[in-house]
């Protein structure tokens, strides 16, 4: 789900680049897609859930940030990075700015608020590992590692007893 709307996103330093590209509203709306599938991949293993996300406006601002970068990254793939570069930010600033926001979310350094100023906290998280082993038995039972014999010769604890072939 996505978080904000081309609208949001068809600004500067956007807005020229998508007119001159001669790109429509849909793929402004596959990079904000990509922003919003980028933010639910680091936040929801936390437990926030999209409900919770969409009442944040600082992942609206990081959506419309992302696709912003996204969109840009596209346009200028063949470019130098000064061609994409608005007031002395590059396109690259807001990749790196989304990913340090994510990163202080993830790190609980920062929370994230709805509109009410109340703290969205996260719920639990779904990404634990399961164990799907406990029920599992050994098919045959192995003697002690000291009684083990192979062609034989008894090994102890990786010593081979006896003569050894050097």
């Amino acid at each position: 789900m996505a978080y904000c709307t081309f609208t949001d996103v068809n600004v500067a330093p956007v807005a020229k680049a998508i007119a001159n590209k001669g790109w429509t509203e849909t793929e402004g709306n596959i990079r904000i897609n990509e922003g919003s599938d980028y933010i639910d991949s680091k936040l929801k293993p936390m437990g926030y859930t999209t409900d919770n996300l969409s009442a944040s406006s600082l992942i609206k601002r990081l959506n419309i940030a992302y696709a912003q970068w996204a969109i840009l990254r596209d346009i200028y793939a063949d470019s130098s990075v000064a061609v994409g570069s608005e007031g002395g930010w590059t396109f690259d600033n807001l990749k790196k700015w989304v990913d340090d926001v994510l990163t202080q979310i993830t790190e609980y350094k920062m929370h994230l608020y709805d509109s009410t100023g109340a703290i969205i906290t996260p719920g639990e998280s779904v990404s634990k590992p399961e164990i799907t082993t406990e029920s599992v038995k050994r098919i045959f039972t192995m003697d002690k590692s000291y009684t083990w014999e192979i062609d034989t010769e008894t090994y102890a604890d990786e010593d081979v007893v006896g003569e050894k072939n050097n």
